[in-house]
């Protein structure tokens, strides 16, 4: 058999292997809409998407999920300590860490029930466009995902 025929067979089982199953896709949207909802409690004309792998569909098991708020309206120091304290008293998520000196400064954090690793940044709106870009990639070749 050609070596190469295995190898290709291989990396697709493998690319199969690691997708999340339904319960964990439910899961990741489920933690997504709660989000969203504390964004809209906190500014009713925010914007709360998701980008980054979990979009693409090229997200490992462990990958966490990136989201940015979007249309906040107040300064970003202020936003990221808002969001952090709304989430801390929510009681569902854990390890909540405000990186506020970082070049994007983003509230790391996980759900309880899951584990899931979150990202919520504001205000930086080229993970949604690089997102897109990688996803047109995808749509145009396919055979692009597994090696990626």
């Amino acid at each position: 058999k050609d070596l190469t025929v295995s190898l290709h067979h291989e990396i697709c089982d493998f690319v199969e292997f690691i997708q999340p199953v339904r319960a964990e896709t439910k899961k990741r949207d489920e933690l997504v809409r709660h989000l969203r909802c504390i964004t809209n409690e906190l500014w009713p004309e925010a914007r709360l998407e998701v980008f980054g792998s979990c979009v693409t569909g090229l997200q490992l098991p462990c990958s966490d999920v990136d989201m940015v708020v979007l249309e906040f309206t107040c300064d970003r120091a202020k936003a990221l300590n808002s969001f952090a304290s709304v989430i801390k008293a929510d009681g569902g998520f854990t390890k909540i860490q405000v990186i506020a000196k970082a070049k994007v400064p983003i509230i790391k954090f996980e759900d309880v029930e899951s584990g899931s690793p979150l990202n919520v940044c504001f205000g930086q709106e080229d993970g949604v466009d690089n997102t897109a870009m990688v996803q047109k990639c995808l749509d145009h070749y396919p055979a692009m995902r597994p090696l990626v």
